[in-house]
């Protein structure tokens, strides 16, 4: 018979259908779970256990490249001058997409001070802070290291691990991490859900 599962709290229902997610409700024929972003629940019997290549054919391109940068962080230079005042840094560009919150910022060009965390970076070039920035810049363009997520960093080392040979999709730590990767911005709303049926989109 087919069933759901609730990802959090392990707990599996039965219900008259194959689990479908659409648009934010799981189609289970005589139950629906309402799951705006597919990482609530999964269904079980979907997926199964895929070898790591097979895996990353389960994401787009652009999201695997998006991944393993927010891993791995890097430099961006800042479009104009910050004081100790605020907690937002214009930056020069736009966010090239990996810069996810939680990011610890330090800043190259003053010996790598520590300048603060990222609150948020949604749309234009304005960084916020979880708090004022620590030190003011060197000037108009200094270069801030955006230090990579540690635990998506981590996901990462175990995967790429030459002695891991599959990934089993009915795990949680499997549909926690798409939900980290999902409540940072790095996957869009659903995706998990799509990820975990083990079916390329």
């Amino acid at each position: 018979m087919p069933c759901i599962k609730n990802i959090s709290s392990n707990s599996t229902y039965s219900v008259s259908a194959t689990p479908r997610w659409v648009a934010g409700i799981w189609e289970c024929g005589n139950l629906r779970f309402v799951d705006p972003d597919g990482t609530q629940f999964m269904d079980p019997a979907a997926g199964g256990v895929l070898d790591v290549p097979h895996f990353w054919l389960l994401f787009t391109v652009d999201e695997e490249v998006q991944v393993r940068a927010a891993a791995a962080g890097g430099m961006l230079p800042a479009g104009a001058s910050f004081t100790t005042a605020s907690g937002t840094i214009t930056m020069m560009a736009a966010n090239p997409g990996w810069v996810i919150p939680g990011m610890v910022i330090t800043d190259h060009t003053a010996s790598d001070s520590y300048v603060g965390t990222v609150s948020s970076w949604t749309s234009g070039e304005a960084v916020t802070l979880t708090a004022n920035a620590t030190v003011g810049s060197s000037g108009a363009s200094d270069m801030l290291n955006f230090a990579g997520d540690q635990t998506i960093a981590t996901w990462l080392r175990r995967l790429d691990d030459p002695r891991t040979l599959t990934v089993d999709l009915s795990l949680s730590s499997i549909s926690g991490a798409l939900t980290y990767l999902t409540n940072a911005g790095l996957l869009a709303n659903g995706r998990a859900a799509q990820i975990l049926s083990g079916t390329p989109q």
